[in-house]
């Protein structure tokens, strides 16, 4: 009989695991907790982690970095005028154009003046008359004048001799009864109007004699005086359509010359005229980052025409007040030299002002500890 065949052992057979029993669990977890309570306290993340926090914050609170303010921007001129007129008008004639260079006091432009002009030659002449009429009346009159006054006395009272007695013989003659009622009435009212004719040539030579009197005079100066105020206000008027530069600077007005023959009002603008040698640099700068802006801290404008031309500067004047109605932003202006001209009025850019240096812990937290303080009121 055969013996029964053997199934082949494997040379690496895996010995069976042995059984975990609750004991075992138990005391590596007993063991576990052991070790864990031998672990060093500067060995535990929580502190590491802690330890690295204190050490980068006494690290950055040492450490110091500039704090740069950084907000978009427009240029303005330094100097800029508006130019108006005071009289209403035509412009006959404009002596600059756009972009021309004038100086303080230079002629740019004039209003017609014709019709001021004959105005003022009409008063002239009325003012020569009332002082040469004056003149008159201080000097008295000629001998000639006076001599004729009294030949002209004379014959009114030789006049009114005669009627007089042609009156009287009218009279007699109706006593008598050989003359007209109506003839000696007649001859009697011709006696009273030569009479009266005599009184007045008497009163006129004594007022030919006797000269002006002070309240004429006196009148007759508040004629003239008037005349010459007339006169003053005239020529006031006539200065005022000339039309000067009040700044030097260049005229900004587009198209200037082709103004000419435009009416304008009086207090009208008639040009624009800027110094654009020296401009300023509004920086929009949040209000948050106000405390730490002042006057005097230097700043660098670029604009997006010289993006590789830095433009230095130095603040000048912080605006008193906000800029937008949601009083987010403050206007802060710097002053830069522009003699090179490549600055234009109204181009805009991005302005930085360097605040100073400012420990690196400081910046970090800046923003979230304002708000802590403001919110909070701390």
């Amino acid at each position: 009989m055969l013996p029964a065949a053997v199934a082949p052992v494997p040379a690496f057979a895996p010995s069976p695991a042995p059984a975990v029993t609750p004991d075992a669990v138990a005391a590596q977890e007993q063991e576990a907790l052991i070790a864990a309570k031998r672990t060093r306290w500067y060995q535990r993340r929580l502190v590491r982690f802690l330890a690295i926090v204190a050490v980068l914050g006494t690290v950055s609170a040492f450490v110091h970095y500039p704090l740069r303010i950084t907000s978009d921007c427009t240029i303005i001129p330094s100097e800029r005028a508006m130019v108006r007129t005071e009289l209403e008008g035509v412009l006959a004639e404009i002596l600059v154009d756009e972009g021309q260079s004038v100086k303080k006091g230079d002629v740019i432009a004039r209003i017609d003046d014709r019709a001021l002009k004959a105005e003022r030659a009409k008063v002239m002449f009325e003012l020569e008359r009332l002082e040469a009429e004056l003149t008159r009346l201080r000097n008295g009159h000629r001998p000639e004048e006076i001599q004729q006054q009294v030949a002209v006395l004379a014959a009114r009272k030789t006049e009114a001799g005669f009627a007089a007695k042609q009156a009287k013989r009218r009279a007699e003659m109706v006593r008598e009864g050989v003359g007209s009622l109506q003839q000696a009435e007649d001859a009697t009212r011709d006696r009273d109007i030569k009479r009266r004719a005599v009184a007045e040539a008497d009163a006129a030579l004594r007022l030919v004699k006797a000269g002006a009197r002070p309240e004429e005079l006196a009148s007759h100066q508040a004629v003239i005086k008037r005349a010459q105020v007339e006169l003053e206000y005239l020529d006031q008027k006539l200065a005022m359509t000339i039309i000067r530069a009040p700044i030097d600077g260049e005229v900004l007005t587009p198209r200037f010359r082709e103004r000419v023959n435009a009416a304008v009002e009086a207090g009208g603008l008639v040009c624009e005229i800027a110094n654009t040698r020296r401009v300023r640099a509004e920086i929009h700068v949040p209000q948050r980052f106000l405390d730490a802006v002042a006057v005097g801290m230097p700043a660098l404008v670029k604009v997006e025409s010289y993006p590789d031309h830095p433009f230095e500067g130095k603040v000048d004047f912080i605006a008193p007040a906000a800029d937008d109605a949601e009083g987010r932003r403050v206007r802060v202006v710097v002053e830069l030299n522009n003699e090179q001209g490549l600055l234009k009025p109204n181009m805009s850019g991005y302005g930085e002002v360097n605040a100073g240096d400012r420990s690196v812990l400081e910046l970090a937290t800046r923003r979230i500890a304002r708000w802590v303080r403001v919110r909070f009121l701390l």
